[in-house]
C-alpha cells in the first residue's frame, strides 16, 4: 500500500511561475537499513521561459540537515509523474538506539532571468524512520547449571528477529562474567547456519558458583547493537556417605564402633574423601557433651570408637544423637550426618543395666546409594559382638 503525504501551498508567482504538487509520498514510513525507499509525485509546472527558470526536485536529509541524496532537477512544463528507487545503506547514515529519522523534500526552484537569483519553496515534506534490524538469540543444548568437572558443549544460534534469516559470517562477542570481572573475552564468527559452537570447561574456563555468559554484537551496519546474556552454575561437588558398620552396646566396659565411607563423584567417576577432618559431636537433650576431630584415611574410611565412659550420661537419657561434620572446601559442599540413639533400659533380668540402641539413621543428602561391595569388604570383619538383635538401622 502506498503512503502519500500531499502538502498543497498557495503558489508562488514570479512573472507567471508556478508549480501545482498534486501527490507525495513513499511506499512506507519506516524502513530498515537494508531497504529501498520508494518515492512517488505527480505534478505540474509552468513558467515563462523568457523571464525565468523553473524546475523540481526530491531532496533527502538526516537528523542533523544534512543533505545525504538529492535527484535530478527536471525542468519540463507540463503534467509529470515520476518514481525514484532510494538504497538506504548508501546513505551512510548514523544511528543513535539503533534508528535515524530522515526527512524527504519536494522542492520547486525558481531563477530570476535577470539575476539568476534562486529561490527554493518547499512543496512537501515526509518524514521517514530508518531502523537497524533485530537479532534473536537462541542456546542449543544449553544447562543453566553444570558441576563442578563438567564440560558444557552447547550451541548459540543468532537470527533476525523479523524474517528469521540466518546471520551469516557475523562477528560475536562472547564473554565470561564471574564474581565482579571479565574471566573470559574471545570474538566468534558466525557460520552458514548463523550459529557458533562453544565447549566450556568448569576448571579452565568458568568459576565455581554464578558464571553469566554475554554474547554481545555491536556497531554492525545492518544490525543494532544488541547483549544477549545467560546464567551458567557451577555446582560444587556433593559429599556422599555410607554406613559400613556399628555395633555394640553403650554399656560399661563395651564400645560403639562405626565405620562410615566418605566419597564423592568426579566426572561420573567414584573417588574416596581421603585424609580429611571431620568433626564428631555428641548431643543429649540438645546439650553438647563431646567434640572430638577425626580423620578418614587414604580410603576415606571414618572409624570411631567410643564408650559410655568418653561422656557422662544422664539417668534419664532417652535419646542421643551423634552429629559428623565436614565443612567443604572451595570446590567440595558441607556434608552433615547425623545418627539419631534412641536409648531405653532393656527389661531383661539378666541384663538390667544393658541400654537398649535404636539407631535411626538420617542423611542431609539425598539419592546415596550403598555400595554393596564396601559393605561386604568391610562385613569381612567380624564383630566382637554377637547379639546384635537390639540394634536396628532405619534408613
Amino acid at each position: 500500500m502506498n503512503i502519500f503525504i500531499i502538502l498543497i501551498l498557495t503558489p508562488k508567482v514570479a512573472k507567471g511561475a508556478y508549480c501545482d504538487l498534486d501527490s507525495f509520498g513513499t511506499d512506507k514510513e519506516s524502513y530498515y537499513i537494508d531497504e529501498y525507499i520508494i518515492i512517488t509525485a505527480s505534478w505540474e509546472l509552468m513558467y515563462d521561459p523568457e523571464y525565468e527558470i523553473s524546475a523540481i526536485q526530491i531532496l533527502i536529509y538526516d537528523c542533523f540537515d544534512l543533505l545525504i541524496w538529492n535527484s535530478s532537477r527536471y525542468g519540463e512544463i507540463g503534467v509529470f509523474q515520476n518514481d525514484w528507487t532510494v538504497f538506504i545503506q548508501s546513505l551512510n547514515l548514523s544511528f543513535n538506539n539503533g534508528s535515524n529519522n530522515i526527512y524527504i523534500e519536494f522542492i520547486n526552484i525558481i531563477i530570476d532571468g535577470d539575476s539568476g537569483h534562486e529561490e527554493y519553496i518547499i512543496e512537501g515534506l515526509i518524514p521517514i524512520l530508518i531502523l537497524k534490524r533485530e537479532v534473536s538469540c537462541e542456546l542449543y543444548g544449553f544447562n543453566s547449571s553444570i558441576l563442578y568437572g563438567e564440560n558444557l558443549l552447547f550451541t548459540a544460534k543468532f537470527s533476525d528477529a523479523f524474517n528469521s534469516s540466518d546471520l551469516i559470517n557475523q562477528t560475536i562477542e562472547f564473554q565470561i562474567y564471574s564474581n565482579n570481572k571479565t574471566i573470559f573475552d574471545e570474538k566468534y564468527t558466525t557460520n552458514l547456519l548463523g550459529c557458533i559452537e562453544l565447549n566450556l570447561s568448569s576448571l579452565s574456563h568458568l568459576n565455581i558458583g554464578l558464571n553469566t555468559l554475554i554474547f554481545n554484537m555491536s556497531n554492525n551496519e545492518l544490525y543494532d547493537d544488541y547483549e544477549f546474556a545467560f546464567d551458567l552454575f557451577v555446582e560444587k561437588l556433593s559429599i556422599l556417605t555410607e554406613i559400613i558398620k556399628l555395633e555394640g552396646h553403650l554399656e560399661k566396659f563395651n564400645d560403639i564402633e562405626i565405620i562410615i565411607y566418605y566419597y564423592y563423584y568426579f566426572n561420573y567417576i567414584l573417588y574416596p574423601l581421603v585424609n580429611t577432618k571431620i568433626q564428631v559431636q555428641i548431643y543429649q537433650s540438645n546439650e553438647l557433651l563431646i567434640t572430638s576431630y577425626y580423620e578418614t584415611d587414604d580410603s576415606g574410611i571414618l572409624y570411631l570408637n567410643f564408650s559410655s565412659e568418653s561422656f557422662y550420661l544422664s539417668q534419664t537419657a532417652k535419646k542421643i544423637i551423634l552429629k559428623f561434620t565436614y565443612n567443604g572446601t572451595n570446590i567440595f559442599n558441607s556434608k552433615i550426618l547425623n545418627l539419631y540413639l534412641d536409648i531405653g533400659l532393656n527389661q531383661n533380668i539378666e541384663n538390667l543395666n544393658i541400654i537398649q540402641i535404636t539407631m535411626i539413621l538420617t542423611i542431609s543428602s539425598v539419592g546415596v546409594t550403598l555400595s554393596l561391595s564396601s559393605f561386604y569388604f568391610y562385613n569381612k570383619r567380624r564383630s566382637k559382638f554377637k547379639d546384635l538383635s537390639d540394634l536396628t538401622v532405619k534408613i
